[in-house]
This record gives structure tokens, sequence and C-alpha cells, in this order.
């Protein structure tokens, strides 16, 4: 029996298959420039952007910004799409009052836009690792390792995009500033894919659930079709693009904290029934056998399915665990001759949209690990002890790193 590895939305992911093949288009994150977009105001009965000034989401944070051509989405108590008409219906950005091993209640605000593509908002964040830094116990980094199969902690205090400069003891996260997003500017939140992309049939991003994830596509492919999803549905002011490793961190490190999942385990996307993954499903464990029949494999909106969600609920990102391997817009700069053929479009790109490592003192993939010990919020070095092995991430997830010919970072979404 084949078994699948687990993997959430936490862990370091970052084997490479070979670069002709993508297994799946990942997912594309749309971001929302400050001086481009507008909030829609909802009515707000429970004072939810002003008063407290804690860093919680009742404090001085911005909403989230819709465009034209985006609709908020809501989600009722059967987990059945709403229109919501207040700013609770929308979202709640809450702290779980414990472990969501049976759900969690922190609501992250929804959107769809005109092709019926969902997107989740992640709003502008400081974070900082309280136990299991670079998979060690406590904050030091080095000493004793982290018991197997636990993971580290993180606090998250939500801030507005007019603090700069982040508390003691924390940092902003890079997705959300502009030396750490490449350029986008000090952005207030962004907007990613509620599940991994497909092809609407037509070549066009959709991002649903219940279908095949787009697979058999070349990173260059990906970075242009992801590149065009804000145009072909008319979202002004948007900006979207193939995902980047701090990106995809910027989601995990959410998912992990208070705000997220508190701690417990995304469930894994086990689907894989006639040898065909979906989007949005969940097996009946965090780790868990690939589900061939469709006899312990859960939709999106069931009370197990909810459980592969970054939250616990309907509310939250999907296939952050599990499914199938997806390549992002990161990779090591070691001139593998790959990285101007496969990838030219995502070589030539702006800074902005790309994430660039270097080799290490020798291309190999424990060096090129170390060479990145000085970056952060992208669920590399922080939440691993070791590059190389299966269960060296947290959650004893794998921990690889790309090198030589495999230059190209992947994650599991």
């Amino acid at each position: 029996m084949n078994f699948l590895r687990k993997n959430d939305g936490i862990t370091l992911i970052t084997i490479l298959l070979i670069m002709v093949i993508i297994l799946i288009l990942v997912f594309g994150i749309v971001y929302i420039s400050n001086k481009k977009s507008q909030s829609t105001q909802l009515s707000d009965t429970t004072n939810g952007n002003i008063g407290n000034t804690d860093g919680s989401w009742n404090g001085t944070v911005d909403a989230p910004k819709l465009v034209a051509g985006m609709t908020a989405v809501g989600w009722d108590s059967y987990n059945n799409e709403i229109a919501p008409t207040t700013q609770n219906d929308w979202y709640n950005y809450m702290v779980q009052p414990g472990t969501t091993d049976n759900g969690g209640t922190s609501k992250w605000a929804n959107a769809k836009t005109s092709n019926g593509s969902y997107l989740v908002w992640i709003p502008r964040y400081e974070y900082k690792i309280t136990d299991g830094l670079h998979g060690y116990v406590g904050t030091s980094g080095t000493g004793t390792f982290l018991p197997a199969g636990a993971a580290g902690t993180i606090d998250v205090k939500f801030i507005p995009v007019t603090q700069t400069t982040a508390d003691n003891g924390y940092k902003i996260h890079p997705a959300f500033t502009n030396s750490g997003n490449g350029g986008f500017g000090e952005l207030s939140g962004i907007w990613v894919g509620k599940y991994a992309s497909s092809n609407d049939g037509s070549g066009n991003v959709k991002i649903i659930s219940n279908v095949v994830p787009w697979i058999n596509i070349t990173v260059n492919d990906v970075f242009n079709t992801c590149r065009t999803f804000s145009t072909n549905n008319s979202l002004a002011g948007m900006d979207s693009h193939m995902m980047k490793n701090t990106e995809w961190g910027a989601v995990a490190y959410l998912t992990q904290s208070q705000y997220g999942r508190n701690g417990t385990e995304v469930t894994i996307n086990n689907y894989y029934v006639g040898g065909t993954p979906k989007t949005g499903y969940a097996g009946d464990f965090a780790s868990e056998f690939i589900d061939t029949t469709g006899s312990n494999s859960y939709p999106y909106n069931t009370t197990q399915g909810v459980l592969a969600s970054t939250t616990g609920n309907i509310t939250g990102v999907y296939d952050m665990s599990g499914g199938v391997w997806e390549y992002v817009a990161a990779y090591v700069n070691n001139g593998d001759s790959s990285l101007n053929s496969h990838c030219l479009s995502l070589i030539n790109a702006a800074t902005k949209y790309k994430d660039v490592y270097t080799v290490g003192n020798t291309d190999s993939q424990a060096n090129n690990y170390a060479a990145a010990s000085s970056k952060y919020g992208d669920a590399l070095y922080e939440t691993s002890f070791i590059s190389g092995l299966v269960d060296g991430g947290w959650f004893e997830e794998s921990s690889l790193f790309p090198y030589a010919t495999e230059p190209i970072f992947i994650r599991r979404r």
C-alpha cells in the first residue's frame, strides 16, 4: 500500500523533480496595492477594525481590500456560501481558544473573482518563533532537538500598513514589506488562492474545490499563466503572480500561529482515486495513506474535510498538506542550464516576482541550506534543523533543498 507523506503548511519542503514536468501549477497569489485598491466596508457590529492596540485583529489593523471584479464571500454554520452583510459574517481573525483537532473558530476573509475563483486574505503581521527555532527547543537555534513529531510555536501580531518597525522581539513578515517582497511596497495584506489551481479548460487559472489540479506544465508557463490571472478576471489594481517562498511562508506561519491552527497539524489531502488528485479534500488524519477508492477522503465542506484547511474550518486555505508537489517562484542561482530553458520567464522577471537563493561553498544540498540561514519568513531554515532528511523539519517533515541540476524550489501546498 502506498503511503503519502504528510506535509502541512509549516514544513520545509523543497525537493525537486525533473524540471520539464511540473506536478501542479502553484496557486496564483494576488497582491493588492494600498494605493490602487479600496476597502469594501460592511456593517461593523463588532468594532472589528478599531479599539484594542495589542496587535489582535480588533486592534488598528487594515481591513481586507476588494477591487472591482471581486466579491466578499462568507460561510454559514452549515458551510454553505453566503453573501456577508456584517464584518463578522465575512471575517474574524480571532485567537483560537485551544487546539484545533476538531475544528477552529478563527475566520479568514474569503473573496471570489468573476470566473468563480476563491481567494483568502492574509493580513499584514509581525511574528516571533517562541519555541522550535531551527528545530531546537527554545529560541536559540541550538541545544536540544524538538521531540520527535513536534513543531515549534509562532506568535503573530497583526499590524497596520503604517507600522514599518517591528515590536521588540518580533519580525514583520517579509511578504508585507518593501524590502522583503522585492519592491511591491508596504502591503496591508495579500490575497492567496484558497485551493490549488486548476485549468479552466481554456488555459486559464481557476481556483475551486473538487477538481483535478493543473499538472504537466513547465515553470516558464506557470509563471506566465499566473501573471494573467488578474487581467483575465478584470481585477484592476491587482498584481497576480506565481507564489514565492516568502509568500508561501506567510500562509504557513499564520497557519501555525494562534490565529490559524494554533499548533495543530493540518490534515493531509490524500485523495488519489483512479490515480488522480483533487483539490480541497482531507484524509482521516494528519498523516494518512493515499485514498485510491474514495472511502477515506472527505470534501472541503464536510466536518472532516475542513480539517485540511489552515483554520480548521471552511474559511481557511486548503491543499497546504498533501495533494501534489508544486513549484514556487524561488530558486538557487547556481547557473544550471535548466534555469535558462524551462524557467526563463521566472529568471528574467523583476526582483519582486521571485526569491533568489545563493549557492553555498559548494553546490550541495547541505551547503545551499546553510547559505540560507539568514533568510526568514520562508519556512525553511527557521523551521528545520538540517537539510537532506525526510524528517528534518517541524512535525518530522521533509527537509530537502535544491541544488545542482534541480535548482527550483517546490512545496507541498
